[in-house]
């Protein structure tokens, strides 16, 4: 799964992160950033076994102001893609 942050954003920021859990939100793992042209894009491995990936993301600014956001189970894995269109969920492919 790739999150493209884009310019607009990170000229606001001074700094920021971005977060998985595969648990829902038990335990968090940093993800790794990479900056193409003027984008960060946040490339997350999902899970080899069925499940969801939560995601969160905290930004900063010189003013010491933050702000978080979490979304738990943000998006579902299948080990078969047939398994999300057979719930009528939306297929994501990482």
């Amino acid at each position: 799964m790739v999150v493209n942050i884009g310019p607009a954003v990170i000229a606001m920021l001074g700094r920021w992160k971005v977060l998985a859990s595969f648990d829902g939100g038990l335990d968090w793992h940093r993800v790794r950033l990479v900056r193409i042209g003027g984008h960060w894009l946040a490339a997350i491995h999902n899970p080899a076994k069925p499940g969801y990936v939560s995601l969160r993301a905290t930004a900063a600014h010189s003013a010491h102001n933050t702000v978080t956001q979490t979304i738990i189970r943000a998006y579902a894995v299948a080990a078969d893609p047939g398994q999300l269109r057979d719930n009528k969920c939306r297929k994501f492919k990482g």
